[in-house]
């Protein structure tokens, strides 16, 4: 599973190298009474999420960059990033804009890590500042769960024997469709 780190907030540090290394926040318009889309690794730092309001944003990290929504921008590179996804022998089915699971041949299931690193080198070279998460597990439930087991930029394996070792670092809250 391929999830793109800081995805919006991301690609526009990728075409602003000024805005790289600062908190960005990537909303549907300019103005206070309105929420962050997506939130760069630098404003997660500050607390700054998806749904905060930008006045709270403001509060919490008072030099942070406020952007317009740029949907073109992030189609394109979407395209690109799967484009170079289905270059892979992998069966890739597009989850989101920044998410896609990849089913491994199993010729290919030895070399997962190999193949892992080499896609998160193809990403750095469609965009230097852009950074993914992978999980690797033995279903799409299990790899995604492992790309939020080391964020940003993670590398994990989940093996089925591995399973209730890593479940048992989990709350229940972290599992997918459990809320509070």
């Amino acid at each position: 599973f391929v999830d793109m780190n800081s995805f919006f907030a991301s690609v526009e540090q990728q075409v602003n190298p000024q805005l790289r290394g600062r908190p960005v926040g990537v909303v549907p318009f300019l103005h206070d009474s309105t929420s962050v889309l997506a939130a760069s690794i630098e404003a997660k730092q500050f607390g700054i999420r998806t749904g905060t309001n930008v006045a709270l944003a403001r509060r919490l990290a008072p030099n942070i960059a406020f952007l317009r929504v740029n949907a073109a921008l992030y189609r394109d590179y979407h395209r690109r990033i799967m484009h170079m996804l289905d270059q892979t022998r992998c069966k890739v089915t597009v989850k989101s804009i920044d998410e896609a699971l990849l089913i491994v041949p199993k010729d290919l299931r030895p070399h997962s890590l190999e193949l892992a690193s080499d896609i998160r080198n193809k990403i750095y070279q469609i965009g230097d500042w852009l950074g993914c998460s992978i999980g690797l597990g033995p279903n799409m439930f299990i790899a995604k769960m492992a790309t939020n087991a080391m964020k940003p930029n993670g590398l994990v394996q989940v093996l089925p024997e591995e399973l209730e070792g890593f479940y048992s670092t989990l709350d229940l809250t972290d599992l997918y469709g459990v809320a509070r």
